[in-house]
């Protein structure tokens, strides 16, 4: 629903069980891994909103844990580590 593709939404509440249960390790995993990151729908929309290009800076003044950092980071074109 993000534009760019750069946000998912998925739901589990309608697998079975055992299907549920692999599906959030694996996405717990790949959450600890750095590979994605998970964050509510509404949390996403300051960056969204802000609309932050490459070459203008940013002075993000959001709590902790990052996600919305991380969101506009990649908007400014930000080098990945």
């Amino acid at each position: 629903w993000l534009p760019g593709g750069n946000g998912w939404e998925l739901e589990l509440d309608g697998l079975e069980p055992e299907l549920q249960k692999e599906a959030k390790r694996v996405l717990h995993e790949a959450a600890g891994s750095g590979l994605l990151c998970r964050q509510e729908a509404v949390s996403m929309l300051p960056a969204l909103v802000l609309a932050a290009r490459p070459g203008e800076r940013v002075l993000d003044l959001c709590a902790s844990p990052g996600s919305k950092t991380m969101q506009l980071l990649e908007a400014l074109g930000a080098p990945y580590f």
